[in-house]
């Protein structure tokens, strides 16, 4: 899209709440028309808490960039072989971030889940098995991520 100016900033999930409230130091610095958050998954020790505190400031960053005329994306998170009480979190996360308001959703859980095991990935976008790798999308997996995103990109 070429109405998009991108700015690229990220950092690790379990950071999440403080990288957002950083980032509001690098949109008013760069004043893009559009940013990209993309809602982390929860690993193995992550709580309820947590994930509220990341909900709270990315509708702080969601509203902060609304008044200031920018458009956020905000983008599901990758589905990580999750079960038990981290499918639980995880489902919930999913479910907080697809009822966001005031933003674009790009729904990667969608295209990545597999609908017969929640919360893993499809075996076509799995990494390689028994290697931490295998936690993540795949090269194939990473593309069918990057099309959800420019759809999403599409509507700025």
């Amino acid at each position: 899209n070429p109405n998009i100016s991108p700015v690229t900033y990220g950092t690790g999930g379990r950071a999440l709440p403080g990288s957002i409230t950083a980032a509001r130091a690098v949109i008013a610095n760069r004043q893009p028309n559009a940013i990209i958050v993309h809602a982390w998954s929860p690993n193995a020790g992550v709580s309820d808490e947590i994930i509220g505190k990341s909900l709270s400031a990315t509708v702080d960053l969601i509203n902060y960039a609304a008044r200031n005329g920018i458009k956020t994306i905000v983008c599901t998170p990758i589905p990580w072989q999750y079960t038990g009480a981290n499918l639980t979190l995880w489902q919930k996360l999913v479910s907080s971030v697809r009822n966001l308001r005031g933003c674009i959703i790009a729904d990667i859980t969608a295209v990545l889940e597999d609908p017969a095991a929640p919360g893993q990935l499809l075996a076509a976008y799995r990494g390689t098995a028994g290697d931490i790798q295998s936690y993540h999308p795949n090269p194939l997996g990473k593309y069918a991520q990057a099309q959800v995103i420019a759809s999403a990109a599409a509507e700025v």
